[in-house]
């Protein structure tokens, strides 16, 4: 009875999915873009089946921490902060200091309008790896832009450049002339 039990249900995950799928691809919101070349799908469309794809995946699997990452980085993707944190968060219950989720975690944070969430993930992220580029680009970022603190922010940068030798040259300069009116040069 039990292997008939477990056959029903993937029977039944898989009736979803594909009805998940459907509704994705017939949904008038995720119609072919404009943008999108004859014969290609448009790349949200493509993220939303992807996230479909995904969920299903998680039932049959849902402390699956890749597959969670990757939920948080495709409603990242499709601009959906409230629920890219919602994954990001349950990937960090599972593994708590992981740097690239708590910094895209963190960005997530600063977009749903809570800067101070944003600050204090960044700054758990450098602890965890202070190598990491990434938590000083975003942590100066908030630090400027939410929290008016020139200082603290050409800190981070300078710490940013420090670290991270593939830079924009524009991006550089910019930073650079943000470091050099923060010490007031």
């Amino acid at each position: 009875m039990r292997k008939d039990h477990l056959i029903l249900l993937v029977f039944l995950a898989l009736i979803a999915i594909s009805g998940g799928a459907i509704y994705v691809f017939r949904s008038p919101d995720t119609a072919v873009s404009q943008n999108a070349a004859p014969g290609e799908m448009d790349p949200r469309r493509e993220l939303k089946a992807r996230i479909v794809r995904l969920e299903g995946q998680l039932a049959f699997d849902p402390n699956n921490l890749d597959i969670i990452i990757e939920l948080g980085n495709a409603h990242y993707d499709v601009e959906e902060p409230a629920k890219s944190v919602e994954y990001y968060e349950k990937a960090l219950t599972i593994k708590p200091d992981n740097p690239p989720v708590l910094v895209d975690c963190g960005a997530m944070y600063r977009e749903l309008g809570k800067p101070d969430k944003a600050i204090e993930l960044f700054k758990r992220a450098i602890t965890v790896d202070p190598l990491f580029p990434q938590a000083y680009f975003n942590l100066g970022a908030v630090l400027r832009m939410e929290k008016g603190d020139r200082v603290g922010a050409a800190e981070a940068w300078e710490k940013y450049l420090e670290l991270e030798s593939n830079i924009d040259p524009q991006i550089k300069s910019l930073l650079e002339s943000e470091i050099k009116g923060a010490s007031g040069s």
